[in-house]
């Protein structure tokens, strides 16, 4: 039987988190240019792809930055630019992030019963996984959220 880890041990284990956190806090950029930032993406990169593919379990983290939703997309961006699918890394923020969480008869997937709580993209999120960005609506318990009504004046346009 394969261990199953917890995100949280994962990213710490691979420094994902860090260097994570660390590219969206500094959202110019500016720390690419780093020596050790640089090294540390690297070996993370290299640490995911590794226990992929010996079959570790990996789900999504919770302990990003502080971008609460940015942080979801940028790790999805970094499990693929070190080798992992998209749909794996589509996987790894759902399925098996409610398989970890013992949750998956619930959430995770779209399936009858199952509470539908989704994106709706405006590009396919396979050819780049970046497209994961361009939400054009969200669901939560099978109703579509009013977006205009969560923005803040200064975001409404």
């Amino acid at each position: 039987m394969k261990k199953v880890f917890p995100a949280d041990y994962i990213t710490a284990r691979a420094g994902l988190a860090r260097a994570t956190t660390s590219v969206i806090r500094d959202s110019g950029g500016c720390c690419v240019n780093v020596p050790q930032f640089q090294h540390e993406v690297v070996v993370a990169m290299q640490n995911a792809y590794r226990i992929a593919k010996e079959g570790v379990t990996i789900a999504h983290g919770t302990d990003g930055g502080h971008l609460f939703g940015l942080d979801d997309h940028r790790e999805l961006e970094l499990l693929v630019k070190s080798n992992i699918s998209p749909m794996e890394a589509i996987r790894i923020g759902t399925i098996n992030s409610a398989r970890l969480l013992g949750i998956d008869a619930q959430c995770g997937s779209l399936e009858p019963g199952k509470s539908a709580d989704f994106i709706v993209v405006s590009a396919d999120p396979l050819r780049d996984i970046s497209n994961t960005r361009q939400i054009v609506a969200v669901w939560a318990n099978g109703s579509e959220v009013d977006r205009d009504a969560l923005a803040t004046p200064d975001m409404r346009q």
